[in-house]
């Protein structure tokens, strides 16, 4: 059965006035609905549930109608919810939904439209990020570790050994021939080739990030003003709800860049080591692989862009702040230290700094 044919079968009966059933019957639902993701054969855009669901904002938004014929907008926000989570943890879990919730789900609330607009303006948000969790973040990341993977087996960098391309399979060697004279070095300017117009891309990337970066907070901030204006026992009860779901967001946030984040780290020390050789080598095949590495780091910041993490990358001539600083020396004052070099990203989210930039001071 489907996530929906599942869902209908309880909303038909209101479910149950027992926590434990009803704990049963939502955790049934949303594994019908992860079913479905995994599937490989289905697109999340063709999942039934969701198209209903988008069908309902839509006659939100033309016709000023509120039709929850198919699925209440409380039930719709809840398990989208617990499905992004699922997703954001890249398994199946019983525990994401919370069950100070469970009495209200497969029942019809009393909800004004105002508050039902912003509930489903917020289901909307999550199924757009749960949309491009499925076709960019999953399949890069599968993708790159794919690669990662080929190149240790052919050894493509051993000493002595025929040099294996990674090029895409929609890119021909010219292409990567391009990019490797187009893009810039990620963090440090490295003495070969480093151009103006290099250094003019890699900061407009940056402030693509920061303007994504800023559209996330902004959105938790927007949610968390309409829950304020609302009548004091629905703010309360939202209140309630939206806190939980902050709380799961924040925790599948870290834990989701953290993984990219190790990723990064090692994808970058290699690129590092082998960014130099390359170029001095005149070897076509090793430069075409060295140009894969930066376009993997290249997606990896702009993915982790997408779910509010920042980017922590000083330029020379920056001080030096031990919070969010880690120098490759310890003999320095840090009051007076001026950072010479970034060598490596940090990345922070929100105010919890995930990982400290590394640099190089001025002495």
């Amino acid at each position: 059965m489907t996530g929906f044919e599942v869902y209908s079968k309880y909303r038909r009966t209101g479910g149950s006035n027992q926590i434990i059933f009803q704990k049963n019957y939502a955790n049934e639902v949303l594994f019908a609905l992860w079913n479905e993701v995994c599937d490989n054969e289905k697109c999340i855009t063709d999942i039934d549930f969701i198209l209903y669901i988008k069908e309902m904002i839509e006659n939100v938004r033309y016709y000023r109608k509120i039709d929850e014929s198919k699925v209440y907008v409380f039930d719709a926000y809840i398990f989208i919810c617990a499905l992004y989570s699922c997703m954001m943890l890249r398994r199946y879990s019983d525990s994401v939904i919370n069950e100070d919730n469970l009495p209200y789900l497969f029942k019809p609330m009393q909800l004004n439209n105002e508050n039902c607009t912003n509930f489903l303006n917020k289901t909307l948000e999550n199924i757009k990020k749960i949309e491009s969790l499925e076709n960019v973040i999953v399949d890069e990341y599968l993708s790159t570790k794919s690669e990662i993977v080929h190149m240790r087996k052919t050894q493509l960098f051993s000493n002595g050994s025929n040099s294996v391309s990674l090029m895409r399979k929609d890119e021909s060697p010219e292409t990567n021939i391009d990019k490797v004279g187009a893009r810039a070095s990620l963090t440090s300017k490295s003495s070969i080739g480093y151009s103006e117009e290099q250094d003019t891309n890699i900061k407009a990337r940056r402030e693509n990030n920061k303007k994504l970066v800023e559209k996330w907070h902004s959105q938790v901030e927007d949610i968390s003003t309409t829950l304020k204006c609302m009548q004091p026992d629905v703010s309360k009860m939202l209140e309630n709800i939206m806190g939980f779901s902050d709380k799961v967001t924040e925790k599948y946030v870290l834990q989701f860049a953290r993984m990219q984040i190790e990723l990064y780290d090692f994808i970058h020390d290699n690129y590092q080591y082998h960014y130099k050789n390359s170029g001095l080598s005149k070897n076509q095949d090793y430069i075409n692989a060295v140009a894969n590495y930066e376009e993997f780091l290249y997606s990896i910041l702009d993915s982790l862009a997408v779910f509010g993490v920042e980017e922590i990358s000083s330029c020379e001539g920056d001080h030096f702040d031990g919070r969010i600083h880690e120098a490759e020396s310890s003999d320095f004052s840090s009051r007076n230290a001026i950072i010479k070099k970034s060598i490596r990203s940090g990345f922070k989210y929100m105010d919890v700094i995930i990982q400290k930039e590394k640099v190089v001071l001025w002495r």
